[in-house]
């Protein structure tokens, strides 16, 4: 084989293996199995447990809220997400529980990425647990929570008492 053969075979493969990695970065997992906050909802909840859905911004929480009421008292895993208003990031917060009745709060911070979701590595999910023994309560918002209420304003988004819907 030629030298310029050579050269053109290493360039396409370059030119290829280039055009994979932009590929990759620019994917969303959103598509393919959620973003980090759904992975986390399902993997604490695990896959039989009650849905209770997404609240999606402006919607009204209650359906979602009383899902989670329910699934709670009847002591069944579960899982709900509420989106939040953000500015140019995607928020939301949401609970779970396992099967082992342990429930956690999840708040779930990304980069938004034009209309196609949040990149992977800019994705922030955190997860707190709740007071043992939990117990499940309706907010202000009509959201439900397993924290009790505070005297102190919360300090940022993840803080487990924040209201910024």
């Amino acid at each position: 084989m030629s030298l310029k053969k050579k050269i053109a075979i290493g360039v396409a493969g370059a030119m290829a293996t280039f055009a994979g990695l932009f590929v990759f970065l620019n994917t969303t997992w959103e598509h393919i199995d959620g973003d980090g906050m759904e992975r986390k909802l399902k993997s604490i909840s695990g896959s039989t447990a009650v849905d209770c859905g997404t609240v999606r911004i402006g919607e009204p929480p209650q359906t979602a809220s009383q899902c989670v009421m329910d699934a709670f008292g009847s002591h069944k895993p579960f899982r709900v997400r509420y989106d939040i208003r953000g500015v140019d990031t995607t928020l939301a917060g949401g609970l779970a529980q396992g099967k082992d009745g342990k429930t956690y709060a999840i708040s779930f911070m990304g980069d938004t990425h034009d209309d196609r979701g949040t990149l992977q590595f800019a994705q922030q999910v955190n997860v707190k647990a709740c007071p043992a023994p939990s117990a499940i309560r309706l907010t202000d918002s009509g959201r439900v929570t397993c924290f009790p209420p505070s005297e102190s304003k919360p300090q940022n988004l993840s803080d487990p008492q924040a209201e910024p819907y």
